[in-house]
């Protein structure tokens, strides 16, 4: 497997020909040059690469970051949290019942159904987490449909 060199929308390149500040290897971030002179006046401490290893380690060090910045947006899109009935009827765009619990999970709002399953604990035969029923209550987000305001797993 060969292993590229440098991360993807990455690209470096040697030039001397614009003067002191700016000799050495530029870093292209997906076709524009980051301006180390200008980010050093801002108080940033990156300074510009001197060797190619250290042009290619920058590009590594702002990909991983860039990256992982990503993940984390990725993944709180994707989390589940309770609202409440008024901020649901605005999201929604109708009203709702106000006696039911809603959440938003993947930017969908939804009703929160609860209901009776099998407890993972004893596979129903009954223990002290189930109080010896053999169930336990569980819930699960149930997205609303526009027009129809009642939950469609009754």
């Amino acid at each position: 497997m060969n292993i590229p060199e440098l991360p993807p929308g990455y690209e470096i390149d040697y030039n001397d020909t614009l003067g002191p500040e700016w000799d050495g290897w530029q870093v292209y971030e997906r076709g524009e040059s980051l301006d180390f002179a200008f980010s050093e006046a801002c108080g940033n401490t990156n300074e510009q690469p001197k060797t190619r290893e250290e042009a290619v380690a920058l590009c590594w060090k702002r990909f991983k970051t860039e990256l992982s910045a990503a993940w984390v947006t990725f993944f709180e899109s994707l989390r589940t949290r309770d609202i409440t009935p008024l901020e649901a009827e605005e999201i929604f765009g109708e009203r709702l019942d106000r006696r039911k619990k809603y959440c938003l999970h993947q930017g969908i709002v939804c009703e929160i159904v609860r209901f009776k399953r099998e407890c993972l604990e004893c596979e129903g035969f009954g223990c002290s987490k189930c109080g010896g029923t053999g169930q336990r209550w569980a819930s699960s987000p149930n997205p609303l449909v526009p027009g129809i305001q009642e939950s469609s797993n009754r």
